[in-house]
């Protein structure tokens, strides 16, 4: 049964369009049902998490509209994706004071005209266990406040004709941050002396530890671009590599390399080398993307994904 109205609840979701952004001045929860629903362009202004499986919000086609739009509270997007703003941000979020705060947790956002999640001016911005693809100036930017960004994949952003962000700008105002454990290949942006196509660590982030993650074949159209600018890689601790953006040099399960309608999948495989798979004296624990256990083999694999005996 789905609620209707303002009476919709984690059991009974709401099923209407995010006009029911109204719903969350007080409830801590929007729960959606399975389906499709449009923005509004209302900004999120309290303590709220808007959540549901197989759930999509898209964008209003307004060009100035985000998708989901924070501006005070904390809001946390759990389970779903965010596509289709014509001229902005998947998720973005704004504040002068540092009020607001944004959680991205297993959401896939994809398919935006500028970043996949944008945050700037914020106290707080979180991404994990996320797929940011697709999006056409960018994967993810932060500017101001601290930040974790651990098991995620940012992936093939950078398609649109604005497209001048690296995959990942870093540029918090505090210490306190963590970058762990992301697969960031596959990115385009336009050149640029002032950032990487993949990882760009500037403000309280330069000489940050971009720690057990893989960053290669990001591409800003010139020889040999390099993949991160600022941060700080530990030899045997990550992996970089140029790479080719037109091959797949460490045998993920796919590319996506039949264009933007096709299907992608950067789960390493049984294939994948030993450079980011079972890397030697590589010792961690937690949990990947997908929730299995690190170590699945002996020693740690490098990325979002640790692979597990029996995926492809």
């Amino acid at each position: 049964m789905n609620g209707t109205g303002t009476t919709c609840s984690p059991t009974a979701p709401c099923q209407y369009e995010i006009a029911a952004i109204s719903v969350g001045s007080d409830r801590n929860v929007i729960s959606l049902a399975p389906g499709t629903y449009t923005a509004t362009g209302a900004a999120f202004t309290s303590d709220v998490e808007i959540a549901g499986w197989g759930a999509t919000i898209q964008g209003d086609g307004n060009q100035s509209d985000p998708v989901i739009l924070v501006n005070a509270g904390t809001t946390r997007v759990s389970f779903i994706t965010v596509t289709g703003s014509m001229g902005n941000d998947g998720v973005q979020c704004t504040s002068n004071t540092g009020s607001a705060a944004v959680e991205v947790f297993r959401a896939t956002i994809v398919g935006n005209n500028q970043l996949g999640v944008d945050s700037n001016g914020c106290g707080s911005t979180k991404v994990q266990r996320s797929t940011i693809a697709r999006n056409g100036n960018g994967g993810v930017g932060i500017t101001m406040g601290t930040f974790e960004l651990v098991n995620n994949f940012i992936v093939l952003n950078g398609s649109g004709p604005l497209a001048g962000n690296p995959a990942v700008l870093l540029d918090p105002s505090a210490d306190g941050n963590l970058f762990r454990f992301n697969t960031v290949a596959y990115n385009v942006t336009t050149p640029n002396t002032q950032h990487s196509p993949g990882v760009t660590c500037q403000g309280s982030a330069v000489g940050i530890v971009l720690d057990e993650s893989i960053t290669t074949a990001n591409t800003d159209t010139t020889a040999n671009p390099a993949q991160q600018r600022n941060c700080s890689v530990a030899t045997g601790t990550t992996y970089f590599a140029v790479g080719n953006p037109a091959v797949d040099d460490l045998d993920f399960v796919s590319i996506g390399a039949g264009g933007s309608s096709s299907t992608f999948d950067f789960h390493l495989t049984a294939m994948s080398p030993s450079s980011v798979l079972d890397v030697p004296d590589n010792v961690c624990t937690g949990i990947d993307f997908d929730g299995d256990t690190r170590p699945q083999l002996v020693y740690c694999d490098f990325g979002a994904d640790e692979f597990r005996p029996g995926q492809p």
